[in-house]
């Protein structure tokens, strides 16, 4: 995040189009393999491969889907483009009319050759009093995802649970960089934003804040949950990733400590990174500084 042809080919030049793209050496059997499943999926017309895009993360789409496959599955990082070895299995083994699900991990399609066993997030924590297991029913549908189960248990990231987080509005700008990840992009990356959160809501189950990213057009309403001064948001880009800030704010409601940002791919499984962030407070906002 700055916080993000035709059918005329075979395999042959599936491969030859990756390999050009790549610019490096590549194993001539996952090459081939490569080939053979992104034929199939040129060839079933009505797939759509991911793209890490999310803002500030965009690999761009060639408008094929069997060249996006080719490019992007033949990469030394192909997990982090949604080709790891088990989706490769699921590519192989279903129908076009199935072959989408093994870019979900919330299918079932997904679970038979990508499983996970991690727990569910927030089964660990105090059940909040409003009867949701995180403490807002939009957290819930955000971390019930094998995907972000996995990235949770994997790594050190903490999820704030609770049904009473803090005020937290106002501009800020956010900045850090990426100290862990797994099949995802390389620690050190940079991570740089400004983003806007006013319009807190709770109606007892459901509990969020309005938020927008500076520059972006659009508002949207990200989960929030926490008690005291903790809070975690959930940042939900569907088909593509989840994004959970974690935070302490101070009693003068302006300053956040010990911000972390774990960012989940997904499309795939066991690709994510997490990162340290500095939030400083600049103005209050309303969702129009974001408006380009």
């Amino acid at each position: 995040m700055t916080l993000l042809l035709t059918r005329s080919f075979g395999a042959l030049g599936l491969f030859g189009i990756a390999a050009l793209t790549t610019g490096c050496d590549t194993d001539a059997e996952k090459a081939l393999r490569c080939a053979d499943v992104c034929t199939k999926v040129e060839e079933c017309g009505s797939l759509n491969p991911p793209t890490p895009e999310i803002p500030g993360v965009g690999s761009g789409e060639s408008g094929s889907a069997g060249l996006d496959c080719g490019a992007n599955c033949i990469q030394p990082d192909a997990s982090f483009y949604g080709y790891a070895d088990c989706q490769l299995d699921c590519l192989e083994a279903e129908s076009c009319g199935t072959m989408q699900d093994c870019w979900d991990a919330t299918t079932d399609v997904f679970a038979q050759y990508c499983s996970g066993d991690a727990p569910a997030v927030g089964s660990d924590s105090d059940t909040p009093d409003n009867g949701t297991a995180t403490g807002s029913s939009g957290a819930d549908e955000a971390v019930d995802n094998p995907a972000v189960e996995e990235a949770v248990d994997g790594s050190d990231f903490v999820v704030n649970t609770g049904d009473s987080p803090p005020s937290l509005e106002g501009l800020f700008n956010v900045s850090g960089e990426i100290y862990e990840s797994s099949n995802a992009r390389p620690v050190g990356s940079r991570i740089q934003t400004e983003l806007c959160f006013h319009n807190p809501q709770n109606s007892g189950s459901d509990i969020s804040i309005d938020y927008c990213e500076y520059g972006v057009p659009g508002v949207v309403s990200a989960p929030i949950t926490g008690s005291g001064n903790d809070f975690t948001m959930y940042f939900v880009y569907p088909g593509q990733a989840t994004i959970l800030f974690s935070g302490t704010m101070a009693d003068d409601g302006t300053t956040v400590s010990g911000a972390e940002a774990l960012v989940v791919y997904t499309y795939t499984i066991d690709t994510w990174e997490q990162s340290s962030t500095d939030w400083s407070f600049v103005e209050a906002c309303d969702g129009g500084e974001c408006t380009p």
